[in-house]
């Protein structure tokens, strides 16, 4: 068994493209922090919270829609093995 952790803003929504592993997500709950948005979704059973920055021509995605997030490897930390 491991445990990793991943900080909020190196999950992503846009140019999953560029990111080494991918999954889709469902969204939760939007709340809106001023210039960051803090999304929380389910993705592959886990609960997760990623951070976009707030850009009034991208809305972000309404509770309830699925979504393909994003991270690279190099973005995990190991908390324990």
């Amino acid at each position: 068994s491991v445990s990793v952790a991943i900080r909020p803003e190196s999950i992503r929504l846009a140019r999953v493209d560029l990111c080494e592993f991918t999954a889709p997500a469902d969204i939760r709950e939007v709340a809106f922090l001023g210039s960051v948005i803090r999304i929380k979704a389910v993705m592959l059973g886990f609960d997760i919270e990623l951070d976009v920055f707030n850009q009034p021509d991208t809305p972000p995605p309404a509770p309830g829609t699925r979504v393909t997030v994003g991270f690279n490897g190099s973005d995990l930390v190991l908390l324990s093995a």
